[in-house]
């Protein structure tokens, strides 16, 4: 479900992603080239299969290492009474 969201999401603010990254590297006179660099690879659009793929896999992590830690919660404060 997240992977869908996030590619219909990212195909529409994705143009405007790109927008807002070459108006401020377009604008900043005095911007260190590392942070120049940064945020032109962040506007490529070419890397967003990466960045989703990685982002998945960052949340199926998470998700599999934090919903045994909510499942044991909930039997905490939810839990039947003896």
């Amino acid at each position: 479900m997240w992977l869908a969201a996030t590619m219909v999401i990212d195909a529409v603010i994705g143009p405007l992603q790109e927008r807002m990254v070459e108006e401020m590297i377009r604008n900043a006179t005095d911007m260190p080239p590392e942070v120049r660099q940064w945020l032109e690879l962040t506007g490529d659009r070419a890397s967003a299969p990466i960045r989703l793929a990685a982002g998945f896999l960052f949340q199926l992590v998470a998700g599999v290492a934090f919903a045994p830690v909510g499942g044991l919660l909930a039997v905490v404060f939810f839990g039947r009474r003896a």
